[in-house]
């Protein structure tokens, strides 16, 4: 977290915890407001496409941030949502996905692709003001 113009700017930041390298092919990053977080859409809509990292290829323990990052006091201003938000009205919501190959092949050749996903409420002025959420197809990994 970064605080910029009295505002924190927040980074997602990934951790390869798997056993292999991975090649990270693509993802995505949205927000939403919701009356309540199970409430999320089914289907889940991935609109925003992540900027992938430079180099592409990451290995066991290694992590990389989610760019560009966003403000979230900055959204509930520009978007009127302070009050709704404020008395819990409304959830302001984000959420996304990584969507990557492991690097070795399977012995037929192809590539094993995987997806973990994350959803996340955000409660402005808390001091862990992010709170895991959502129904199941949020969150996890395949």
């Amino acid at each position: 977290m970064a605080n910029i113009d009295g505002q924190p700017t927040f980074v997602i930041s990934c951790v390869n915890q798997g056993r292999t390298p991975a090649k990270i092919v693509g993802g995505h990053f949205a927000h939403c407001y919701i009356d309540l977080p199970d409430n999320l859409p089914v289907p889940i809509s991935y609109s925003g496409p992540i900027f992938l990292p430079d180099p592409t290829f990451i290995a066991n323990g290694d992590s990389f941030r989610i760019h560009p990052g966003f403000k979230p006091d900055f959204m509930l201003e520009r978007d009127k949502k302070q009050v709704s938000v404020g008395f819990v009205a409304e959830f302001l919501i984000f959420y996304g996905r990584i969507i990557y190959e492991d690097v070795f092949s399977l012995p037929d050749g192809s590539k094993s692709t995987h997806e973990t996903r994350w959803c996340f409420a955000y409660r402005s002025g808390e001091e862990n003001p992010f709170s895991a959420c959502g129904p199941s197809g949020y969150t996890g990994h395949t």
